[in-house]
């Protein structure tokens, strides 16, 4: 899999790349006023693009309606290049943008699912895959385009100050997120076929007799994880010989793994990370699953 690198975009040499992936897309961006809107954006909004071997085949852009909130106002990737990160990518580099300017939430707007559009499935069930939850439907682009709009939590620095609130076990989800770059499970399986990498699989019994065990995958209790992942531990897993191991922790959806992977990082394992959609999403992938259990 060819890695996806994200950067801040360029309004003055990036525009003509986020043209064509605009191009690239018409049954997402068909309307001759929305073509337009998004190429005024990349020329003037803040963004991030993602590159594949220096070719951008993704970007985003966003606006600040709010000092406690930001909105994504475009997002594409190009076809043949969705389903390879590039879209978590870039949900995750504007996360830790946004946490570093304190700002609490997260706002995308797209199709509703009163309108029948496959392709908008996809879409909305990206969208609820990265964090974001449907709020409410919006008549502002007329009765033929029904809005929906989504909503997530960045982030919040832990505060003890009167009256300011407590961070949400999301702000912690979001926070660990921002300190590392997460893998999709074909990269996690890449990685540890070539020996690469250690995998660990944290989820309970009975969510592994569920829906399988994933072959090669150490089997870890929440309650064993630092004992056996710390080389100085005399209970480390072998394959974990030092703190430049790689370690890639995954539980069912993609939650509990990113706390435990964080754990690890505080540990000292500096590579450590998670697979982005959990067991759920390697099964979705058709990789290795044994059911035999």
């Amino acid at each position: 899999m060819v890695p996806v690198d994200v950067r801040p975009l360029d309004n003055e040499r990036d525009p003509a790349a986020c043209d064509a992936v605009i191009a690239s897309l018409p049954d997402w961006f068909g309307v001759d006023e929305g073509i337009r809107q998004c190429a005024a954006a990349v020329r003037t909004h803040q963004g991030f693009v993602s590159e594949e071997d220096g070719v951008v085949v993704g970007f985003l852009t966003w606006a600040k309606p709010r000092a406690a909130s930001a909105e994504i106002t475009w997002m594409a990737v190009a076809p043949g290049r969705r389903r390879a990160g590039h879209g978590r990518a870039l949900i995750d580099a504007l996360v830790a943008r946004l946490h570093d300017d304190g700002v609490r939430l997260l706002l995308v707007k797209t199709l509703s699912d009163r309108d029948p559009h496959a392709g908008y499935a996809e879409t909305r069930a990206f969208y609820e895959a990265v964090g974001f939850t449907a709020a409410t439907d919006l008549d502002l682009w007329g009765p033929e385009n029904p809005a929906l709009l989504y909503v997530r939590t960045v982030s919040a620095p832990p505060t003890h100050e009167p009256g300011v609130p407590s961070p949400t076990v999301d702000d912690l989800v979001s926070a660990a997120r921002s300190r590392y770059r997460r893998v999709t499970p074909r990269e996690a399986h890449q990685e540890v076929a070539a020996g690469d990498a250690v995998l660990i699989d944290i989820r309970p019994l009975e969510l592994r007799r569920a829906g399988g065990d994933v072959p090669g995958a150490h089997v870890v209790p929440l309650t064993s994880l630092q004992w056996v992942t710390d080389p100085a531990s005399p209970w480390h897993i072998d394959e974990i010989r030092d703190h430049d191991t790689r370690v890639i922790v995954m539980c069912q959806e993609g939650y509990s793994s990113t706390l435990a992977a964080a754990s690890l990082l505080d540990l000292g394992l500096h590579r450590a990370t998670d697979v982005a959609g959990g067991a759920g999403a390697w099964a979705d992938d058709g990789l290795p699953v044994d059911r035999s259990g």
